[in-house]
């Protein structure tokens, strides 16, 4: 058996594989051989690691070779992430269909195409494999929320100032007309309640101007009300109590009847 099929174990490698969540002790200058990836921005980098026939320590970043004095870093960028050679074959490529791993697009159009095929994805998870595709997913749909965000503020910034300057010019003369109408308003009311008369005043314009009717309501027994309205459509009475109760426990309260669990959730 030669050196390089000796210190090319890929034990290591393929535990990880079987099992992406395993937390098997990693040593900074001990590179294990395999293919893995690493975060470079927004996007994963394939890296493969191995010994050569004289038993050198080899380390690829996608078409690059890692310098020997930055091999220990990209090491421990990368254990944690082992991939197949199919996934190694699809970042190395940056196949532009692969909806995960290419290369994501710089316009709206291309992202909201970007968005569309992830969601076409099955999410049936039935081996590690499907699971790290579909974290792989995650990843790219945060970086793109991020993107979009980012580059909507970029192009949002120049026009702030033109905005601002609309607004102003257009708010003036509307709060001033707000301002004005108000005692003219309370002034025909007057006028009105005084008069007595049913058919209003009705201005140069044509406009009548006359008293409005409002109706109001006024709870007089809440517990009678609650009832009626738990009977009448209890999902949306159960939904609006579970709003508030949410609200108090938030707050420290300790509610009767209401009881605080927890649940665990993807980030």
């Amino acid at each position: 058996m030669s050196e390089a099929t000796q210190l090319n174990d890929y034990t290591y490698h393929q535990a990880m594989l079987a099992d992406p969540s395993a937390r098997l002790p990693v040593q900074e200058n001990s590179p294990q051989p395999g293919r893995y990836r690493l975060k470079r921005g927004n996007e994963w980098a394939p890296v493969a690691i191995w010994h050569d026939e004289s038993g050198n320590l080899i380390v690829l970043s996608r078409d690059a070779v890692v310098a020997p004095d930055r091999q220990p870093s990209v090491w421990m960028s990368c254990a944690r992430y082992p991939i197949s050679e199919a996934e190694y074959e699809r970042l190395l490529n940056g196949d532009i269909d692969d909806p995960v791993y290419a290369k994501l697009p710089t316009d709206s159009a291309g992202l909201k195409k970007r968005v569309a095929a992830i969601s076409q994805l099955p999410t049936a998870i039935e081996n590690s494999d499907d699971a790290r595709l579909l974290a792989d997913a995650a990843h790219v749909l945060k970086s793109i929320e991020k993107d979009c965000a980012e580059r909507y503020k970029s192009a949002a910034e120049p026009l702030e100032g033109k905005i601002a300057a609309l607004k102003a010019d257009w708010k003036k003369p509307s709060e001033d007309a707000v301002t004005v109408r108000k005692p003219i308003m309370a002034a025909l009311a007057e006028f009105l309640k005084k008069k007595n008369e049913p058919g209003g005043v009705r201005s140069q314009l044509g406009k009548a101007i006359s008293l409005r009717t409002y109706k109001a309501i006024e709870v007089t027994d809440y517990p009678a009300a609650f009832g009626w309205f738990a009977s009448k459509d209890p999902e949306a009475f159960r939904a609006i109590v579970e709003k508030l109760a949410r609200a108090a426990i938030k707050a420290g309260e300790d509610v009767p009847g209401v009881i605080e669990t927890e649940d665990r959730r993807a980030q």
